[in-house]
């Protein structure tokens, strides 16, 4: 007998590799930061990756991870947290303060 994994009907050893069936689940429908972002780094190496995320969406889940994405409310968002700016993005605004304060 199958189960459902984002839809997709798949055997039930398909269903114990994915990593949603062998990770904690709550992983997926956390509200930190950390814990989804590991979901949706294990997303990545499941081979239903996909079909999970076109299932979720097509029934349009409330939320957590699906096919490594965040849903919220049936559509893809961004992961809820704080926005860690890239090392480069830090350097280019300071650089551009710097110029600044020397025009004044």
């Amino acid at each position: 007998m199958g189960s459902k994994a984002g839809g997709a009907r798949v055997s039930v050893e398909q269903a114990v590799i994915a990593p949603c069936r062998s990770h904690d689940p709550e992983w997926w429908f956390s509200s930190a930061r950390e814990e989804l972002s590991k979901a949706m780094s294990l997303c990545r190496s499941c081979s239903h990756m996909t079909e999970c995320l076109a299932g979720a969406l097509a029934r349009g889940e409330a939320a957590g991870v699906w096919g490594g994405r965040y849903l919220v409310e049936g559509r893809i968002a961004a992961v809820p947290g704080p926005w860690l700016p890239s090392r480069g993005s830090v350097r280019l605004s300071v650089s551009r303060s710097r110029n600044d304060e020397g025009r004044g």
